[in-house]
C-alpha cells in the first residue's frame, strides 16, 4: 500500500493515470519470464500503450465500454502494436 500511495501522492484527482506513474509502477514489479500484463478497466488505453512499449510481452486491455476499446484499437494501429496488445470487451466474453 505504501508504494501505491507514494506513486499517486501528487495526483490532483482520481482518474486516468499518467505515463510517469505507469512507468514507475512497471519498474517496481519484479522481473519474470514471459510476463503477460492485464490492464483491467483500460478505458482509452493510454496506460495499455505505455505498458506495451515498456515490456517485451503481451498486454491485454479489458474494459466494458466498446467505444473506449474502439479508440484503443485505433491507438494500437497508430503505434504499430497489433502484435503486442489485445483489447477485449468483458461483456462480450
Amino acid at each position: 500500500m505504501e508504494i501505491f500511495l507514494d506513486i499517486h501522492k501528487d495526483l490532483p484527482r482520481q482518474g486516468s493515470g499518467r505515463d510517469k506513474y505507469t512507468q514507475k509502477a512497471f519498474e517496481i514489479i519484479p522481473k519474470i519470464n514471459q510476463p503477460r500484463i492485464l490492464d483491467i478497466g483500460c478505458g482509452l488505453g493510454m496506460q495499455t500503450i505505455k505498458l506495451a512499449k515498456l515490456s517485451d510481452e503481451e498486454v491485454i486491455g479489458i474494459d466494458i465500454f466498446q467505444q473506449y476499446l474502439d479508440q484503443l484499437d485505433g491507438l494500437i494501429t497508430k503505434e504499430n502494436l497489433q502484435n503486442k496488445i489485445k483489447a477485449i470487451n468483458l461483456w462480450i466474453i
